[in-house]
């Protein structure tokens, strides 16, 4: 009767240096100009390790969204839309931070009218 009661030690060898991808196929580069925007910090993290060590894999057919269940996510690894995710963004920062940090676009109907209620204002 045999236990294993042995503690595994840790990994033998310890990486050095960071992997370098070789490959100059059509499907690496279009995985390397993948934007990755709409994300929060520690997902963008994750997705941008899975493009350097090559373990990323693009959508073959779109995902459904979480928040408004249609068919229209259309990059890798995410679980909102991009319009449910520009949603979420000014939920967690408020507009004004938002804008400044170019995480979401003033339209020019915007523009239009916050320069109206400013010579309103004056």
């Amino acid at each position: 009767m045999s236990t294993s009661n042995k503690k595994k030690s840790g990994q033998k060898y310890q990486n050095k240096k960071r992997f370098v991808v070789y490959d100059d196929s059509k499907l690496t580069k279009r995985i390397q100009a993948t934007p990755l925007d709409h994300l929060c910090q520690r997902c963008y993290d994750q997705i941008k390790w899975k493009m350097d060590y090559k373990k990323y894999k693009p959508l073959s057919q779109p995902g459904k969204c979480n928040e408004c269940h249609k068919r229209n996510i259309l990059k890798a690894y995410r679980s909102l839309c991009d319009p449910c995710a520009l949603k979420k963004v000014e939920i967690r920062v408020p507009r004004e931070q938002a804008l400044e940090m170019g995480l979401i676009k003033v339209e020019e109907s915007e523009e239009l009218n916050n320069a109206a209620a400013a010579d309103i204002d004056d």
